[in-house]
């Protein structure tokens, strides 16, 4: 009979695995409906244009993702939001990139 196998415990004890098969979330508002349990209930939702009666347009917003959080993750979700915008900023505050002609 063979006993357990022992692995080698990772020096992070973060690891992160990138999954093909994760969605990608599309949302235009997010609206936060509370908390349960010490965890941030929040919602993601995007806009949806529906044919109405008369030739009219219906405007309505579909949850497109629910994100149930602790307090610590939200502020790490908030601090990488935070930073992709300075990112944003940096790029559309850049030097051109063609030199100006004469």
């Amino acid at each position: 009979m063979a006993g357990p196998k022992h692995t080698k415990p990772s020096a992070d004890p973060f690891s992160y695995e990138d999954l093909d098969t994760a969605p990608f979330i599309y949302f235009d508002i997010v609206p936060v409906h509370g908390t349960m349990g010490g965890c941030l209930q929040i919602e993601v939702a995007a806009r949806v244009l529906t044919p109405a009666p008369g030739g009219k347009v219906e405007v309505k917003f579909l949850t497109t993702g629910r994100l149930r959080c602790t307090k610590a993750a939200a502020a790490n979700l908030r601090d990488a939001i935070d930073l992709g915008l300075r990112m944003i900023d940096q790029t559309e505050q850049g030097p051109a990139i063609a030199a100006k002609l004469n």
